[in-house]
Order: C-alpha cells, then sequence, then structure tokens
C-alpha cells in the first residue's frame, strides 16, 4: 500500500482559508500594480478588471490541482515555495496566452504585468510561510492533536500507526492497541502499547481521552467487526476501518458513493470530472504554443527528411490510447522504406540499420515525437502520460505484466514519468517493461500540474544526452 495522507477533512478549515487568502492576494496584487504604474486617482478599466478575474480564476485553478490546497501542509517548507511558484508562474503563463489570443496584448501595460506578477507571487508566498508557521507551532504546543486507539496490532496496524507517526501534520496521535490475541499483550508496536482486554476497550476511550478508533483487521474479520461496533455503539469517537489491502496494485484508489452503495475504487483514472477539464486545458494550450514556436523548425525537419529519404515525411503507426482504444500516431519518419519488416513490430536498437543518418539525430534530440502535437491537438494524446505502445507489444506484454494494462487509465503522452528516469527506447526484456509501467502507475497516482511541469522540464534539459536515445 502506497503511503497517502490518512485523512484529510481537519485540513477543510486551512484549505478554505488558503483559498480565501489567495484570492484576496491576486486582486489586491493588482489593484496596487495598477496604482503604482497608473496613480492612486487613475481609473480601472474593464478590461484591466476582466484580466484580473481571469488571473484569480487560473491562478486558484492551477493552485488546486498542484494540491496546494491539500497535501502542501504535510510538505517541507522548500517544497511549499517551489509549488507556489512554479505554479504561479503557470497560471500567469496561460493568461498572457488567452491576452495574445484575444488581441490585447498592446493594451496592458507590461509594467503593470509585472508588478502584478511579482507582487501576487510575494503575497501568495507569505501567506503560506505564515501558515506553515503557524501550524508548526500549534504542533508543537500539543494543539489540534486528535489520540488514536487502533485495534489490530498485525501488519495493517502497525501500517496504520507508522503512517500515523509519518504524517504528524495531520494530527493523530495513537496511543494505545488493542488486540484479541492475548500472546501480544504487555508488547509494544512502533513503540505503542499493546492491550488485549477488548472488554475494556469503551472505558479506555474514555480514560485516555481518545476520539478515534482505527479498525485495522482483514477483510473477512466481518463478524468481529460488528462485534466490535456493537461495542462501541455508546461511544462518541470517530469509528474508522482500515481495510486490508496488501498486496493489491492499486490505481488512484479512492471512496466513493455509486448508486446510493459506499464503493471503494480499487482502479480508476483520475482524469475525471474537474481533473479531465485542467488535463484538456493544459494539453491544449501547451501544444499550440510549442507548435507556433517551433513551426519553422518542423518545416525544416520535414524539408529535410524529404531531400534524403523522400516522401512521405510522416510516419504513422497504430496505437492504443486511453482505455486501450486505438489511435493513429504521427512521427517523423526516421527510417528507410523498406524498414516494415514484413508488418511486424520491431523496436529501434543501437546501430539499427534501417534508420537514416537524419533519422538517428531525430531520434537521439527525441524531435522525431514533435508530430505529436497533432495528436495532442485532437484529444488523442496528452503532451505528458505513459508513451503509447504498438498494437502488437500491448497484446504480448499484457499476458507478462500483470499491471499492464492500467496504464492506460490516462492518455498517452509525448513524454512520460517513465521516460526522464531512463526507460526509454528498447525494451529487451520483460524486466524491463515491468519498470516502465511501474513508472506509468506511479504517475498515474501522483498526477498534478506541478508533476507535468516537472517532466516536460527534465525532458527538455536530457533532450541531448539520453543514452537510450537511438
Amino acid at each position: 500500500m502506497r503511503k497517502r495522507a490518512l485523512l484529510t477533512e481537519y485540513g477543510a478549515g486551512i484549505a478554505t482559508l488558503a483559498r480565501v487568502l489567495d484570492v484576496l492576494v491576486i486582486v489586491t496584487a493588482a489593484w496596487l500594480s495598477h496604482v503604482l504604474r497608473f496613480g492612486a486617482d487613475a481609473d480601472i478599466p474593464a478590461e484591466y478588471v476582466a484580466c484580473t478575474l481571469t488571473g484569480v480564476l487560473l491562478g486558484t485553478l492551477l493552485l488546486h490541482v498542484s494540491g496546494a490546497y491539500s497535501s502542501w501542509r504535510g510538505a517541507p517548507l522548500v517544497t511549499i515555495v517551489r509549488r507556489v511558484v512554479l505554479t504561479w508562474a503557470a497560471a500567469f503563463a496561460a493568461l498572457l496566452v488567452i491576452v495574445l489570443l484575444v488581441h490585447l496584448g498592446e493594451f496592458y501595460s507590461r509594467l503593470w504585468l509585472g508588478y502584478w506578477f511579482v507582487g501576487a507571487l510575494a503575497g501568495l508566498l507569505v501567506t503560506r510561510v505564515g501558515i506553515y508557521i503557524v501550524l508548526v507551532m500549534l504542533r508543537r504546543r500539543g494543539l489540534n492533536q486528535r489520540r488514536v486507539v487502533i485495534f489490530g496490532a498485525g501488519e495493517l496496524g502497525r501500517h496504520a500507526a507508522h503512517a500515523a507517526h509519518a504524517a504528524n501534520w495531520a494530527g493523530f496521535e495513537v496511543v494505545v492497541f488493542f488486540d484479541d490475541d492475548p500472546a501480544r499483550a504487555g508488547t509494544s508496536v512502533e513503540g505503542i502499547p499493546v492491550r488485549s482486554d477488548v472488554e475494556a476497550l469503551p472505558e479506555a476511550l474514555q480514560a485516555l481521552d481518545a476520539s478515534e478508533v482505527w479498525i485495522a483487521l482483514p477483510l473477512a474479520a466481518e463478524a468481529r467487526v460488528r462485534e466490535l461496533l456493537h461495542e462501541l455503539r455508546h461511544s462518541t469517537a470517530n469509528i474508522r476501518m482500515i481495510p486490508d489491502l496488501f498486496g493489491l496494485r492499486l490505481v488512484n484508489y479512492s471512496v466513493s458513493d455509486l448508486a446510493g452503495m459506499t464503493v471503494l475504487n480499487l482502479t480508476d483514472s483520475p482524469m475525471t470530472g474537474f481533473n479531465r477539464l485542467v488535463k484538456a486545458v493544459e494539453d491544449r494550450v501547451i501544444a499550440l504554443m510549442m507548435l507556433m514556436a517551433l513551426a519553422p523548425l518542423l518545416a525544416a525537419i520535414a524539408l529535410a527528411i524529404r531531400a534524403t529519404m523522400g516522401p512521405p515525411v510522416l510516419f504513422s503507426q497504430l496505437r492504443s490510447g486511453w482505455d486501450g482504444r486505438p489511435i493513429r500516431v504521427h512521427k517523423f519518419r526516421t527510417m528507410c522504406p523498406d524498414a516494415d519488416n514484413g508488418g511486424r513490430v520491431r523496436q529501434a536498437r543501437p546501430d539499427d540499420p534501417r534508420v537514416t543518418p537524419v533519422g538517428r539525430f531525430l531520434r537521439r534530440t527525441s524531435l522525431d515525437e514533435l508530430p505529436q502535437l497533432w495528436n495532442v491537438l485532437r484529444g488523442d494524446m496528452s503532451v505528458v502520460g505513459p508513451r503509447p505502445h504498438a498494437l502488437e507489444h500491448d497484446d504480448f506484454y499484457k499476458e507478462e505484466v500483470d499491471d499492464y494494462m492500467k496504464r492506460h487509465k490516462v492518455k498517452p503522452g509525448i513524454t512520460g514519468w517513465a521516460q526522464i528516469n531512463g526507460c526509454r527506447g528498447e525494451t529487451r526484456t520483460v524486466d524491463d517493461m515491468r519498470e516502465r509501467v511501474d513508472h506509468d502507475l506511479f504517475y498515474i497516482e501522483n498526477w498534478s500540474l506541478w508533476l507535468d511541469i516537472r517532466i516536460l522540464v527534465l525532458t527538455a534539459v536530457r533532450a541531448f544526452r539520453d543514452p537510450r536515445a537511438y
């Protein structure tokens, strides 16, 4: 089971406070920037108001997606600062793109935009650092703590206690274990005493001033759970069940309401609802900006391919997309015309004779992947995601790697977490593919706008020095 924040509802108030402060900071920074640029008596045109409101929307939207309102309290201060800086920079860049697209670039004062960007960034950082310091001081004083009793001192209970201790920002203190096994009485787990006098559990809650009971039992212990609920029927403590999911490879697991039933989603896509909208906007904006900026380079590459290899310039192949549906992916052609190999898909190898000199340069620099920006604009792919594989390879590896098809829970990408971690090029063994899948699933489980930005930056940095690009 992967590490996640234990519970987040106690941070709802702080998250709401942070959202309100962010809106106030962005609006105030825009107003002060206008005063600084044009003077206190100058009227604020409607276009400046519209730009400010758009900045508020983009800023709070991307801060939400990046996890600034949920997980930042458990992160080191440097992580909080870095996340805010990159997210606000991304939001402001998106705002500038919108301004250019609606042909208002000459209307707004560049000095005002600069003041606004710097002022809002400073305000966002000051408020977060202030909240962070206050939370640290409260924790050191022992405030905002919830005392927890865990029923079950086995592996699941030990994991729960360890997670509670590691996530000290959540404010949970495990004070005692209860367990049905008499042999565990008088021992300790994670430095926490274990008791077996289960009949004394209701009285122990009151004596220990515990407001939480976490039941850490196997899923098959339904009868025992019912007994515990009956024994605790007079208690006002929060009773929570920690499901035993060890050994299961979960992707974006969560609890939801389905047709009036409470269900545990063991495998789900993070690209639903609001996240899906954000990812779609991110993909289109980045793809459009890259196509506009790289148009001369794309034309030069096309001319070089046509001059040295003749037509066609592009190579197209059916690959697996979101939910395993086939999509046609485009690349610049890098191999000689007779490289088809009788219809069989064979991965490129070092010094592959099928690759032309121009193609070798394109593959080494990953420039051959640029036509897939068109796939992104069409909605077939994302800029960042698991790399799409040939259908033949999917048919083979889905039988060899248990979790292989889970990588299709999101759109495939031009670059991804696996690629920047060295998992690119030929997969010579099943273990090579298993390592790649592990990285792809990590990306799906931990997706955020900040992670996408990080992958894009590292892709650009490592594009010309990846030994596995051939």
